[in-house]
């Protein structure tokens, strides 16, 4: 028996995955994520990312669209210097997964290497 349709959105309880959404890198508010489980029952052995960005719009919650999701997490789909990544290095080439790499160190070599000129220790907030 499929859950009631969500009052609160547009959506309707479907199989697809929201476009864009990446559940195994994402941010996930509590509350949802709980009803979500209390909805549907998470299997052992089922793909918990997927289950994820089926499962929160159908409980309210949301899921980031294409355009948001590739700036926040590059998975199967390449996108140029997201925040991060989930399992990227099983579908993108070597060369796409290189960029994806310099990007990162590029962005957050700076960073790093001001702290250890500066002594900053582990725990101690970037500059």
């Amino acid at each position: 028996m499929a859950p009631p349709a969500c009052k609160c959105s547009p959506r309707r309880p479907s199989t697809s995955p929201q476009v864009g959404g990446n559940g195994g890198f994402s941010l996930r508010s509590r509350a949802r994520t709980i009803a979500c489980l209390d909805a549907f029952g998470y299997l052992r052995g089922q793909c918990e990312d997927v289950f994820y960005v089926e499962a929160m719009p159908k409980v309210c919650g949301r899921v980031a669209d294409r355009e948001a999701g590739a700036r926040f997490s590059v998975e199967s789909v390449y996108a140029r210097d997201p925040f991060g990544f989930h399992a990227a290095y099983k579908w993108l080439s070597a060369e796409q997964m290189a960029e994806l790499l310099d990007g990162i160190k590029r962005e957050y070599g700076a960073r790093l290497q001001g702290r250890v000129e500066k002594g900053a220790r582990c725990g101690e907030a970037l500059p």
